[in-house]
């Protein structure tokens, strides 16, 4: 957000291959994770999911959209100081902040250390 804001780089169409290959990598991650752990974190990453290839071209087609609209925003923050801080406020609100008066979570089951 700090260099969207700040530096405001240009973002072409021509870099889109690099996305792809950051989605592409996230899905093998989570195979790999899957194969270790028995566990998907997302149900369409789930290649046994019946419309896993579907979910995976969606994905792909929301990762697209984010970048243009990255893209489009980055070149339009390079003239205004306004959306610059918008982007540094909409960055903020995706933050976790701490409640000192939320309680914590009741643990439901630990690993032992035990092999």
């Amino acid at each position: 957000a700090c260099e969207a804001a700040f530096a405001a780089p240009s973002m072409s169409l021509e870099h889109f291959p690099v996305i792809v290959i950051l989605g592409l990598g996230y899905i093998i991650f989570s195979w790999c994770v899957f194969m270790r752990t028995g566990v998907f974190h997302y149900f369409f990453l789930d290649y046994r999911f019946k419309y896993a290839p579907l979910a995976l071209l969606a994905l792909l087609a929301l990762l697209a959209t984010f970048y243009c609209m990255g893209s489009l925003v980055a070149g339009v923050a390079q003239n205004s100081w306004l959306l610059k801080l918008s982007i540094i406020g909409l960055a903020l609100s995706t933050c976790k902040w701490n409640d000192p008066l939320a309680l914590p979570p009741k643990v439901v089951g630990q690993a032992s250390g035990k092999a």
